[in-house]
């Protein structure tokens, strides 16, 4: 069954629908909140668009989608002012995604020690969280550094279990019971090899005691044999 093509024209439409009927919002909650990534890159929240209100948007499960990359075009210099040098851009993107079907909500962060964009997405499926991150990819390999993009989508999952456990603070937490857990296994190996050596010496101290044993039955045996007649006794 070939892919359903996405249609931005079509979202357009629906999203001048969203902005008569008060649908389309832009949050300023999480603006500023920090997320890092799995190798600990961190990314700052500076916009936040969503199509529904938070308490239907953000608690229901769906596919969470992240998107990552970097813009050729953005050089050094201008990495301090990157976000708004791009914030125009992503006003005008905004209703080419914002009416796609399955789409509720964007998180617009940027890392601004390295000038990497990253984009977290709350999609209604997997299905539909995959479909737009591959036309994405198309049209960001054209924009961005090579190798820079990338993206993964996580099933079953909601923006607020995603950002929870991607903040600062549950990272720490994540770090310390990892800790935990490798000091234990240490632990646990070092009792096992103690109990292990304790054994051991106990096994040879055993063998050995054994192996006396006949030598001092042997002694026993010739101190109760009974002494020889002396010869005058007759």
């Amino acid at each position: 069954m070939p892919e359903q093509r996405l249609r931005p024209l079509r979202s357009v439409l629906v999203v001048l629908w969203y902005l008569v009927t008060g649908t389309l919002r832009t949050l300023d909650e999480r603006v500023g909140d920090r997320v890092l990534t799995d190798a600990g890159q961190a990314f700052t929240v500076y916009r936040e668009t969503t199509v529904r209100p938070p308490s239907e948007t953000t608690h229901r499960t769906g596919a969470v989608l992240t998107f990552e990359f970097h813009l050729w075009f953005m050089p050094d210099p201008l990495v301090p002012y990157a976000v708004r040098v791009f914030e125009p851009f992503s006003i005008l993107t905004t209703p080419f995604f914002a009416g796609l079907p399955g789409f509720r909500t964007k998180l617009w962060l940027f890392d601004h020690d390295t000038g990497d964009y990253q984009g977290i997405y709350q999609w209604e499926t997997v299905r539909d969280a995959e479909r737009y991150a591959r036309a994405l990819t198309r049209v960001m390999a054209f924009l961005s550094v090579p190798g820079s993009v990338s993206y993964e989508v996580a099933d079953e999952a909601t923006l607020d279990e995603y950002v929870a456990s991607h903040a600062p603070g549950a990272r720490a937490e994540r770090a310390t019971a990892t800790q935990w857990l490798r000091r234990g296994a240490a632990i646990a190996v070092l009792g096992g090899l103690l109990v292990a050596v304790a054994r051991f010496v106990r096994r040879g101290a055993a063998s050995t005691s054994d192996a006396a044993s006949p030598d001092r039955e042997s002694y026993r045996a010739r101190d109760e044999q009974p002494a020889p007649a002396h010869p005058d006794s007759r």
